[in-house]
């Protein structure tokens, strides 16, 4: 098994993310039913992601979005208007304001894409952000890159449940081997940098940082990365070295 995700909002409900298969558990991981076998001609499956939103369940797969629209009864792979051909999706993320989900998610090339493929290999396979609104009535994906610098890879995009309008991406500068992070307060339609590692602008630093006894090239670029589910204004980042 390579990944789990568990429902935020209660204690029974998981999903398991096999090498070639995922699974559903409802009450707490007693048992656990196949809902999903990765297409046996591409490579191995990968999850990147899930969005518990009630009885709507999203996971984003090297399949594509994989939904389940009826608490975990059956899920099925929905039709990924709007991505490009090829794409694997290797991060999710999604929020809700009243009548209004918003999903995020950052693409990469299928053949690039494995079971347990590192960031590290990720940031060189030209990732792309999308947005999809309202996922179950029927509307495309949107290249949502903005500002996103050329140099600058999202390997990781998060956000808190219950925003639409605040999401964050991190991953890595490969020409200057730092860590990025951008922050939207928008929906996606512009996006700043908020990590400030040029002369640590923003971040006060320990080990770690410009001029520090690790410059940022050993941290690298972000191997993980989360948003805080009741502040959609707080994120952590972890790199190769430091939080």
């Amino acid at each position: 098994f390579v990944r789990l995700y568990a429902d935020p909002g209660s204690t029974s409900r998981l999903l398991l993310c096999a090498y070639d298969e995922v699974l559903f558990s409802e009450d707490g991981g007693d048992s656990f039913e196949l809902v999903h076998t990765q297409d046996s001609d591409q490579w191995e499956p990968y999850c990147g992601g899930a969005f518990w939103d009630g009885t709507e369940i999203y996971l984003g797969t090297a399949d594509g979005l994989v939904v389940s629209t009826d608490g975990g009864s059956t899920f099925a792979v929905e039709p990924s208007n709007g991505l490009p051909g090829g794409q694997a999706i290797v991060s999710l993320c999604g929020g809700r304001e009243a009548a209004s989900a918003r999903l995020f998610a950052v693409t990469a090339p299928r053949d690039d894409v494995w079971s347990d493929v590192p960031p590290t290999d990720l940031v060189w396979s030209a990732p792309a952000v999308y947005r999809l609104d309202n996922p179950l009535e029927g509307g495309s994906w949107e290249r949502a890159m903005g500002s996103i610098s050329d140099g600058h890879a999202p390997v990781f995009v998060a956000m808190s449940p219950d925003s639409t309008d605040v999401a964050w991406v991190a991953g890595g500068d490969f020409e200057e081997s730092t860590p990025v992070v951008y922050r939207t307060t928008d929906g996606g339609s512009s996006w700043e940098s908020v990590f400030g590692t040029e002369d640590n602008s923003n971040v006060f630093t320990g080990w770690s940082g410009d001029g520090s006894q690790t410059p940022w090239d050993f941290g690298e670029l972000a191997l993980g990365f989360g948003v805080a589910p009741g502040d959609p204004l707080t994120a952590v980042i972890t790199d190769f070295g430091y939080v």
